[in-house]
């Protein structure tokens, strides 16, 4: 089971988007969360403007996403 899988158990399928739909989605003002597993140093080199970063190798990744991100 993935980590998104994990975080998001009461989501059956998370879709995937092509870059372009993404910016089509940020220029429409829709409501989207991003969030970015990379390390601070890697986020802090270049990231999409109101992206939350979350290091995917911190001990405590799974409880930070839970405490940013309403699963439902």
């Amino acid at each position: 089971m993935s980590f998104l899988s994990q975080l998001f158990k009461s989501q059956t399928s998370i879709d995937q988007i092509s870059a372009s739909s993404l910016k089509q989605l940020l220029e429409s003002k829709a409501e989207v969360k991003i969030l970015d597993v990379r390390t601070r140093g890697e986020f802090k080199q270049g990231h999409i403007n109101g992206s939350t970063n979350i290091d995917v190798f911190s001990s405590n990744f799974l409880n930070q996403c839970k405490s940013k991100f309403n699963p439902d």
